[in-house]
């Protein structure tokens, strides 16, 4: 009896294990928002800095994320940590650019990168970098 309660809650925990897993992205590349020019970001842009590098690389910031064809999220990585006691601040960030496929989030391309209290703020070097990736994806010919 003790063995079929055992294989009964193996069997349990794993379903349960196995249907967490179906809400990771899947990957693919830049190849695959080929031609996409909507986006949407939650990058906060008081100064329309970056509508600005978007609007320069074709593309086109919307304000709805419903009217996005895919979509560039940056986050800051940890807290904020200063560099030895010269008190200069040090900060990490990641960016991913996404759409979704059938309702499914698609990660198409991910970098991470940090500053040391001077400009360029991580967000723009991340920027920068994902417009330059997909420049090259757009060039290539079919």
């Amino acid at each position: 009896m003790k063995n079929f309660v055992f294989i009964f809650l193996l069997i349990a925990l794993t379903g349960i294990f196995v249907s967490g897993q179906s809400d990771l992205p899947t990957k693919a590349t830049l190849e695959n928002i080929k031609g996409m020019t909507k986006v949407y970001t939650d990058i906060v842009d008081p100064t329309n800095a970056f509508k600005k590098v978007f609007e320069k690389a074709g593309l086109t910031s919307v304000s709805k994320a419903s009217d996005a064809q895919f979509f560039l999220e940056y986050r800051q990585i940890g807290d904020t940590r200063y560099i030895s006691s010269l008190n200069i601040p040090l900060q990490e960030g990641r960016m991913t650019a996404y759409y979704y496929n059938d309702g499914k989030k698609t990660v198409v391309w991910e970098d991470v990168a940090s500053d040391s209290g001077k400009h360029p703020s991580p967000d723009d070097k991340l920027l920068k970098r994902f417009i330059k990736d997909r420049s090259r994806t757009e060039k290539i010919k079919n």
